[in-house]
């Protein structure tokens, strides 16, 4: 917390490759990608977990929904958030556009006509379900639709970030384990260093997802 002011300064300056200020911030501030995370996510109060993107998606009633982040344009309204095809979209916000008909959520006697979320590297949806519809609601006013593609840029850098045994501190402890795993497989099949230089450093983060 010490560095947060100057690491945000630093990861959401207007240049290309976030990726690549994202390695040069974590090496320099001693940080992980995982401590960085929570200072890029969206200042939403967001409190409620679902395991992954599938299971909070499916306990949705996305019928007449109108979603405000991201634009209807960059993703193909909701079937394009949902699915997530382009990548990037980690993080919205949507809801029924009155109270009228079923709610967008409902669990007992709760109901939600509003959600925000994100979507953490391990998997892990967080939400805000919210009882007010849209019409009712305004962005967060240190979230102006500028610093809300800053933020969508920095969650897809997160994992993006190359990797490399120099600096595997950086990565999850399960993304380091099915690294390490993955390296391993390669030299056993024998495809030597052009394997551990050319193909194991572009695979991506993937979320992860506990055994029951």
């Amino acid at each position: 917390m010490a560095v947060e002011a100057e690491l945000l300064a630093s990861l959401l300056q207007d240049t290309p490759a976030p990726e690549s200020r994202l390695l040069s911030a974590c090496l320099q501030f001693r940080v992980s990608l995982e401590e960085v995370e929570p200072l890029v996510l969206p200042p939403w109060a967001l409190d409620t977990a679902f395991p992954s993107r599938e299971v909070f998606f499916s306990c949705l009633s996305l019928e007449d929904c109108f979603q405000q982040w991201p634009p209807q344009a960059e993703t193909g309204g909701f079937p394009g958030t949902v699915r997530n095809r382009g990548g990037g979209i980690f993080f919205g916000e949507f809801g029924k556009t009155s109270s009228d008909g079923l709610p967008l959520f409902q669990q007992r006697s709760v109901c939600s006509f509003s959600c925000r979320w994100a979507q953490l590297l391990d998997g892990t949806v967080l939400a805000r379900l919210m009882s007010s519809d849209l019409s009712g609601l305004c962005l967060h006013r240190l979230m102006v639709p500028e610093r809300f593609r800053a933020t969508q840029a920095l969650l897809t850098a997160l994992r993006r970030v190359l990797w490399s045994p120099r600096y595997a501190w950086i990565f999850p402890a399960w993304h380091q384990h099915r690294m390490a795993l993955v390296s391993w497989l390669g030299k056993e099949l024998g495809f030597g260093a052009l394997w551990a230089e050319k193909v194991v450093p572009f695979l991506p983060i993937e979320p992860f997802f506990p055994g029951p």
